[in-house]
């Protein structure tokens, strides 16, 4: 299971997708590097139960030519390195780019969260 783990960080860190937290909060333990697959997922709002929001984890393009999953799976991918045990996603952050020829770029923004 631990190889399944590094090659799908070692997919995702190839894919071109950037990856930069923001903390905001200290973490109410010491934090652990996790697997990605074990970091939950809220997309509809927070979990009921109580937890400390420690930072932001914004993931963005670095070309047009990485598939939107893979900006979204960064985001699990980021949480985990950094022992969050959720993100709460909190939405789109697009970047334009570009002089003559412009293009968007894909982000995303999501709370990370430690219980």
């Amino acid at each position: 299971m631990r190889a399944h783990r590094l090659a799908l960080f070692v997919v995702l860190a190839a894919c071109g997708t950037q990856a930069r937290f923001l903390p905001l909060n200290p973490p109410p333990h010491r934090l652990t590097p996790r697997a990605p697959e074990t970091v939950e997922f809220h997309a509809s709002g927070p979990p009921s139960r109580p937890f400390v929001d420690i930072g932001v984890i914004e993931t963005l393009q670095e070309s047009g030519a990485t598939p939107l999953e893979d900006v979204l799976a960064r985001l699990r991918v980021e949480a985990g390195r950094l022992g969050c045990d959720g993100v709460v996603f909190l939405g789109g952050n697009d970047q334009v780019v570009g002089v003559d020829s412009v293009s968007t770029l894909r982000g995303y923004r999501a709370s990370c969260i430690v219980y």
